[in-house]
């Protein structure tokens, strides 16, 4: 919420064999349980992060999403760290633990870090988060911009956030309702001889999410999610009139269906992923945040705009050695853009179909008992290779993290 950001959930239902005592003897439907892929002791066998299994439904989710069905967490202590690439300066990742009843954290995107906590119960999830960077200086700050005698603001993205999820059924439901400024408020009083001139600009965005999903079935059958959710920002710069603000919608839809197949440890997942993102912007350049709650900042000159994407993938879990495994996973988008690329009454209308550059990640873990470690390597790093034979610049991984289990 890459974007986005994009969010899913899993469950499950199935036929039990009984034995016939009698010819007329029937099979009785009964509620299955959720494939299990570690024993109780041992670290969680989810991978890094979902790009790794391609977003399958069908395979176990990391625990970065725990910040999205905290129901599914209930009665669990594990805990994890996870890097996601960048530098000292923009960091790019999580740290997440949950104990029983309880969980707290961090995620971090683009720089942009959000504190996360919580309560979860058998009959549902709830957490908070929160992003603060504020800023001011009075009038004797030696470091204040010239001609300005006060000031107050944002430079950086605020928000808050309400998510949580519950068990229906054989189903489970989740949300989420977040405020945010993605590009700032700002508010400076000028000094012009005499007298002051006031200036401010200000930036809102409020999500609404909402999505269904079934349990991970694995090779029990089918595994499905959806979800939508709804983005309303709005901008009003420096020294213009509130009547003149810039105002984006935008909606984004998302559903992945996907099974897999498992012999002595080995697993194939086949799974296909779809995304539609609807964007309308009116008074002229919008700019707002990602829907899968990454507060990014964007901008267009579009009066309108969508897109479709058809992913398939594949998706694959291969023991190698003990303790060691190797995952990885990989799809090829089909995309259809159409948009306005002229904002005001004229329009002059581009559309596109592509297919998109396919996306893979591999990985390696090793795990050994309560505790294991993976990290993996995405399309940059397998093109360019490692420094030392491609003289490129680059992470030495696409991702790393370090999983406990400690019940």
């Amino acid at each position: 919420m890459k974007r986005i950001s994009l969010v899913a959930l899993s469950a499950t239902a199935a036929m039990a064999q009984v034995p016939a005592t009698t010819a007329a003897a029937v099979a009785a439907p009964v509620a299955a349980t959720p494939v299990s892929y570690s024993g109780s002791a041992a670290a969680p066998l989810a991978p890094i992060h979902d790009d790794l299994i391609m977003g399958n439904p069908a395979l176990p989710k990391s625990l970065g999403y725990l910040l999205v069905i905290p129901s599914d967490y209930y009665g669990k202590r594990e805990a994890a760290f996870q890097w996601n690439g960048g530098n000292t300066t923009t960091f790019n990742g999580a740290g997440l633990a949950v104990i029983d009843q309880f969980f707290t954290g961090f995620d971090v995107n683009g720089g942009q870090g959000q504190l996360a906590a919580g309560y979860v119960d058998q009959a549902f999830g709830v957490g908070l988060r929160v992003n603060l960077d504020q800023t001011g200086f009075a009038a004797d700050s030696a470091n204040r911009p010239v001609g300005v005698k006060e000031a107050d603001s944002t430079l950086a993205p605020t928000s808050f956030g309400l998510f949580g999820s519950a068990p229906v059924g054989d189903l489970t439901v989740y949300g989420h309702l977040d405020w945010g400024t993605p590009v700032g408020h700002a508010s400076y009083v000028f000094q012009v001889g005499n007298t002051t001139q006031d200036h401010s600009s200000r930036s809102d965005a409020l999500s609404l999410g909402f999505g269904v999903s079934t349990p991970a079935l694995g090779d029990a059958g089918l595994s499905w999610d959806a979800g939508l959710d709804l983005v309303y920002s709005n901008y009003r710069p420096m020294g213009v009139n509130a009547d003149d603000s810039y105002t984006w919608y935008n909606l984004t839809q998302t559903a992945s269906i996907g099974k897999s197949f498992s012999s002595q440890g080995f697993v194939l997942a086949a799974g296909l992923n779809e995304v539609f993102d609807y964007s309308n912007a009116l008074g002229g350049d919008w700019q707002g945040y990602s829907p899968n709650h990454n507060l990014n900042t964007y901008s267009d000159s579009s009066d309108w705009n969508y897109s479709i994407a058809l992913v398939p993938t594949l998706s694959t879990v291969l023991p190698v050695f003990e303790h060691w495994t190797v995952k990885g996973g990989a799809g090829l988008p089909l995309v259809y853009q159409r948009q306005d690329v002229l904002a005001g009454d004229d329009q002059i209308v581009y559309s596109r179909l592509w297919s998109a550059t396919p996306v893979a990640v591999v990985g390696v873990r090793y795990e050994r008992g309560r505790w294991a470690a993976e990290a993996a390597l995405d399309n940059g790093f397998l093109n360019r290779g490692p420094y030392f034979v491609s003289g490129s610049d680059g992470d030495m991984f696409a991702s790393f993290a370090v999983t406990a289990n400690f019940k």
